[in-house]
This record gives structure tokens, C-alpha cells and sequence, in this order.
């Protein structure tokens, strides 16, 4: 068996990490069972990741909180740190809801609830944000189902949108709990944000949910419902006040905005205690109240029962009804849109909004008008949504959709006559040979003009599009695209695979993916669209379907370098570096100057123990591109068999002085 610093011997793996595996091992010199988080140090700064990790053995170590598991040692071993963790036996709370359901009281729920809140309260109080509160981070020990907290979360790594759309059981886990804030990696990510995710996961505690009240079976819709869907509360049918005041406690909890939720799981805390104080339940330690004050006691029980009921009746009451109306207002405005009813599914949403102002419900009733071809009601709408709206994201899809609307109206409303015609294709074909000659931004302007004498130049826009992609103006090329559509919309096949390539750039890659599918459905002979994808797949760790798209599309077109350097970059990844350096070979016989073939080359002979070499194809590598740009389109997964030595590589690689790169050489 495997021994960890001369201590730990290996006895299986528990499972696998944000940052390596967790093992179960036995300590030699205590003969006791303890858990092994394996903390491989990687990323841009690594003496920051090492950092995190070292404050994460601190915190634990000085919390020393009932609900905390423990920690026992830290070492590093052969460059990566490990936290050596006392071993809890128990159930995750994720499967006790779902294999017992219902089987405590809600007095028992009330007291785990309240321990998990005290050990929220208590990381909080020493500046830390856990981040990745759920269900399955929550051991509950023993017969009295004590919960501890697995670890403090922060020594995670947070991609958020890798993490989203890698596999499913992530979308399941840690996205179904997140807080609106962390969707959009742009927003501050404050303190209550534990207070949200902690709110999530005692709503499906005490609703008996199988997964997060969020989970909506995709990532788009989960994360999409985490940011708009309000849910209902949780304890409408009941006059109790015990049950009502938790049920409020966790709908403050939920507020989208960090400035409307609860300030911390202390309150969080404070209002379950009161919450348990209702039921009349005096502790063991209170003393006898004196007779003479008696008559006091019951009259403030009396005032607060009847102060419960009245905020009942008069504002929690209301709320519940307002609530379930607008569910059920909201459900019937989505069946019209589904059934392309948009005059009735745009009188229901207005309906929803005399309820409740809401940015989603404004971009459905534009997307209602759009679909009806009122392109001006739909600006207006989107606009709406966009000054309501907090998520960047989606403030972004916003403005590209309103820009292409505007587009709509400009063309019908512009008339040409036949010398801006002729002036606009001399245009055109001059800033074509601009764009021959490299020469982008003269291009562009160019095309401009074309398109302010002759709005319907239907190839101007896709020119247009693929020189911004080239600038690396994504979201211009995008609009771009989309109004190449609205012009020439049977057209669209070539369309989908440069709208992927700049959300992919944009890093959005649940977009990325839906816009590959189609580029393949429209055009399953582009080999282009297969090599896409692959290369896709690859950044998110799913090499499998990496492999079977790129020889897809070397299969169609075997004369094309990028498509051999996607798969040396696939089989580097999975630990093949005899087999990814005869992918370059390959690649350099088609062109022997390209940056993207050296440096594969350069860490397949690294890897192989080829330092010498590997020095060298770099630095052919580093003439072309800086070590920035090199290790940028080096992205490496946590999956990858790179991850261990990655960091080490780029250490070894010497710094490169090169301030810009060669177009021709820049291809992966």
C-alpha cells in the first residue's frame, strides 16, 4: 500500500475533490483510521493556492467547532500538500433525505438546522466564505445524526461556468446551490452568500427535496431558475407560528440580493432559536419563575401568540396567496408561449408584472414581441429587462438581442438607390482585400461603410463577423451573425459554427456546445464543426468525446493542421505523449512554422523526461507567441494527466519577450 510522508498508508480512495483525490488512510504512529485531502497546487499563482491551503489547515485547526471536522496535520510530499482530516462515519445529508425521508420530527430537523447554522456562523465570524455549502458536504454522526461540516470549501477552485456544464453530477451538486452572485464570477461574492446556499439546502431539508429546489435537469435551466424563480414558502397550509417563522427565516435567507438577504447565519441562528422558544420548551438550567410573575408571563405569551397570528393572517397570508398566484400566472403565460400564442402569452406576462416588476419577465414579453415581428415593442421591453437586470451575462445577451432588433427596423426603413449600390460593392470588394492583407481594422471601417449606403448587404455582415472574431471583438461578431441571419436566414449553417467559436472565447460554453450541435445538424460534413466541438469537450475533461470528434474530423479532411494539433493536445492530456507527438509530426508537414505544433511538441517531450528538447520546441514556440499567450492555450482540466507537473512545465519554459503573434501561426 501507499505510504504518504512516512505516516499515512493508503487504504482506498474516498472519492475525488476539487483540487485530487480524498483518501482513507491509517495513521502508523496513532493506529487510527483518518481522511487524506490531496490539494495538488496549480493555477496562475501558486504560492496564493498554497496559501489557501495552509489557511484552510489553520482555520480548521483554530475553530475547533463541534460541527467542524477536525483537522489533524499538514505535510507537502513530492510538491503537492496534503490535510490530513479525522474520519467521520456516517450518511451524507443528500442521502439521508433521500433514503429517509421524513423519518425524524421537525424538532429534530429544527435542532440539526440550528447546528449547521452555529458552524456557518462561526467560519463566517473568522472572515472565511465557505462558498460550497450542500447536502453532500454534510456528514450526520451517530444515532443523535450530529451534522459536521466536511471542510471550509476554500481551498476550491471556482470555474464557475467549467463546473456548470463538465457532468452531470456537478450540475446536480455544487450549481444547484450556488448563489445568484456566484453565477456571475463579475459580482462580489459577499459574506451572506453562505447565508443563500445555506438557505437552499435547508429548504430541501425540510421539504424532503431528492435534490436542490433549483435543480431544473440542465445547467442553463438551473442556473436560470437560481437567478429569477422565487420559490415558494415553505410552510403556507399551517396557522403554526413555530413553522411560519422558519419557513420566513428561509425565504429572507433566499433573496436574490445580497442587500435584501439575510445578514449572516448567526440571524439565521437567532430567528431558529426563536423559533423553538415558541414551542414552550423551558432548557434544564432555567429557574423556577416565581408565582407573583406569573400573571406577567402568561399576558406576554398571550401578546406574542397574538402578534403571531396577526402577522400571519396580515402579511405572511398575503404573501403565501401572492406567491402561488403568480406561479400559477406565470405557468399559464409559458404554455401560451410554448403553443406560439404570443398576443395571449404577452397579455398573461403583463398580467405578472402588475404583481411583481421582474428583468425576466420583461425579456419574455420581448422575446414574445420579437417572435410576432413587433420589433419595436420588443426593444422596448428588452430595455426594461436591461435596467432591472444584475447579471452580466444576461445583460449582455439583452444588448445583442436589442442591437439586432434595432438592425431590423434601420434596414426596412432605409432606401438605396442603385449609385449606393454600385459605390457600396466597390466597397465591399476593396475591404475584402484589405482583409487578404491582414489589414483588420481598414477592413472594417470599409465594411461600415457598406453598410450605411446598403443595409442589406446580406455578405457584408458575415464579413463583418469574422473580422471581429479575428479582433477578438466577440460579442460584436456575434451581433453581427445574427443579423447575417435575420438577412439570409437559410444560410444560417456556416453561421452557428463562427457564433460557438466566439462563446467559446467568451469562455460561455454551455452556448459554445448548443451552437456546435447545431453548426454539425445544419452541415455534418464541415469538418470544421467536428474539430470545434472536440476541442471543446477537451477544455471541459471529456476526453472521450474529444477523441471521437477530432478523428471525425480528420477523417473528413486529413489535410488540416488544427485538427492534428487538437489531437495532440487530447493525448498529451490523457498521458499519450508518444501518440501526441506523432499527431505533430503530422501537423508540421503541413505547415512547419506553426507555434500551437512546437508546443505540443515541447510538453510531450517534457513529460517523456526530454528536457532538452522539450527547451528547444519551445522556444521555436516562443518566437511566434509570448509565454502568456502560449500558456493560455494550454488549458489544462482536472482531469487531465498533466495536472500534476503542469505548473512545474511553465516554470521550466523559459519567458519569452514577444509582444504579439503571427495570425498564421496561431491555430491550435
Amino acid at each position: 500500500m501507499k505510504l504518504l510522508n512516512k505516516r499515512y498508508k493508503i487504504q482506498k480512495v474516498f472519492g475525488q475533490g476539487g483540487m485530487g483525490r480524498v483518501y482513507l488512510a491509517e495513521d502508523i504512529q496513532t493506529q487510527e483510521m483518518v481522511a487524506v485531502k490531496e490539494c495538488i497546487v496549480h493555477g496562475k499563482d501558486p504560492e496564493q493556492t498554497i496559501r489557501r491551503i495552509q489557511r484552510e489547515y489553520f482555520f480548521l485547526t483554530k475553530l475547533e467547532h463541534p460541527n467542524l471536522v477536525k483537522a489533524l496535520d499538514i505535510f507537502c510530499w513530492r510538491n503537492n500538500y496534503y490535510l490530513v482530516m479525522e474520519c467521520i462515519a456516517g450518511i451524507t445529508l443528500s442521502q439521508f433525505i433521500r433514503e429517509k425521508p421524513n423519518s425524524i420530527d421537525f424538532t429534530k430537523q429544527l435542532e440539526i438546522a440550528k447546528q449547521l447554522c452555529s458552524v456557518v456562523a462561526a467560519i463566517n465570524q473568522q472572515g472565511v466564505i465557505h462558498r460550497d455549502l450542500k447536502p453532500s458536504n454534510i456528514i450526520l454522526q451517530g444515532d443523535n445524526l450530529t451534522p459536521r461540516l466536511l471542510d471550509l470549501g476554500i481551498a476550491k477552485s471556482i470555474n464557475r461556468e467549467l463546473a456548470t456544464i463538465t457532468n452531470m453530477e456537478s450540475i446536480v451538486g455544487t450549481p444547484s446551490y450556488m448563489s445568484p452572485e456566484q453565477i456571475d464570477h463579475r459580482l462580489k461574492v459577499e459574506k451572506n452568500t453562505d447565508v443563500f446556499c445555506l438557505g437552499v439546502v435547508l429548504y430541501q431539508f425540510f421539504s424532503w427535496l431528492p435534490q436542490s429546489p433549483f435543480y431544473a435537469g440542465s445547467a442553463i435551466a438551473t442556473l436560470d431558475k437560481i437567478v429569477h424563480l422565487e420559490l415558494p414558502p415553505l410552510f403556507s397550509d399551517t396557522s403554526d407560528i413555530q413553522y411560519l417563522r422558519v419557513s420566513g427565516m428561509i425565504s429572507l435567507a433566499l433573496r436574490k440580493s445580497c442587500e435584501d438577504r439575510l445578514d449572516s447565519a448567526d440571524t439565521m441562528l437567532e430567528m431558529l432559536r426563536g423559533s423553538a422558544e415558541i414551542d414552550g420548551e423551558q432548557t434544564k438550567d432555567e429557574p423556577v419563575v416565581a408565582k407573583n410573575y406569573m400573571g406577567v408571563i402568561v399576558a406576554l405569551i398571550v401578546f406574542v401568540i397574538s402578534f403571531g397570528l396577526y402577522h400571519y393572517f396580515y402579511q405572511v397570508y398575503p404573501t403565501v396567496q401572492h406567491n402561488k398566484l403568480y406561479e400559477a400566472q406565470y405557468k399559464k403565460a409559458i404554455i401560451y408561449e410554448e403553443q406560439k400564442d404570443f398576443a395571449k402569452a404577452i397579455e398573461e406576462y403583463t398580467k405578472l408584472l402588475e404583481m411583481k416588476s421582474s428583468s425576466h419577465v420583461y425579456k419574455k414579453i420581448g422575446d414574445c414581441y420579437l417572435e410576432s415581428r413587433n420589433y419595436a415593442r420588443a426593444i422596448e421591453n428588452w430595455q426594461s429587462a436591461l435596467s432591472l437586470e444584475t447579471n452580466l451575462a444576461m445583460k449582455e445577451d439583452l444588448e445583442i438581442a436589442t442591437e439586432v432588433a434595432f438592425f431590423v427596423i434601420y434596414k426596412d426603413s432605409q432606401k438605396t438607390s442603385y449609385n449606393d449600390i454600385q459605390k457600396a460593392r466597390k466597397l465591399f470588394d476593396q475591404a475584402i482585400d484589405y482583409g487578404t492583407q491582414k489589414k483588420y481594422g481598414e477592413s472594417l471601417a470599409l465594411l461600415q461603410e457598406v453598410v450605411s449606403l446598403y443595409p442589406k448587404a446580406i455578405d457584408t455582415y458575415y464579413a463583418k463577423a469574422q473580422l471581429h472574431y479575428r479582433l477578438r471583438q466577440y460579442k460584436q461578431a456575434i451581433i453581427s451573425i445574427k443579423n447575417f441571419i435575420q438577412l439570409k436566414p437559410q444560410d444560417d449553417r456556416n453561421a452557428y459554427g463562427l457564433q460557438g467559436l466566439c462563446y467559446f472565447s467568451l469562455a460561455r460554453y454551455t452556448q459554445a456546445l448548443s451552437y456546435y450541435n447545431k453548426a454539425i445538424e445544419a452541415n455534418p460534413d464541415r469538418a470544421e464543426n467536428y474539430n470545434n466541438r472536440g476541442y471543446l469537450y477537451a477544455t471541459l475533461g471529456q476526453y472521450e468525446k474529444a477523441l471521437v470528434d477530432c478523428h471525425k474530423a480528420i477523417y473528413i479532411d486529413s489535410a488540416q493542421q488544427q485538427f492534428h494539433n487538437s489531437l495532440a493536445f487530447i493525448y498529451n492530456n490523457l498521458g499519450f505523449y508518444e501518440r501526441a507527438t506523432q499527431e505533430v509530426e503530422i501537423s508540421l508537414k503541413i505547415n512547419p512554422n506553426n507555434a500551437i505544433a512546437y508546443l505540443h511538441k515541447a510538453v510531450s517531450n517534457y513529460q517523456l523526461g526530454k528536457r532538452n528538447k522539450a527547451l528547444e520546441y519551445f522556444q521555436r514556440a516562443a518566437k511566434s507567441m509570448s509565454h502568456s499567450e502560449l500558456q493560455k492555450r494550454y488549458k489544462v482540466h482536472k482531469n487531465s494527466k498533466l495536472n500534476d507537473s503542469n505548473e512545474r512545465m511553465w516554470r521550466f519554459f523559459p519567458r519569452s519577450e514577444v509582444d504579439g503573434y503571427s495570425e498564421k501561426n496561431f491555430e491550435r
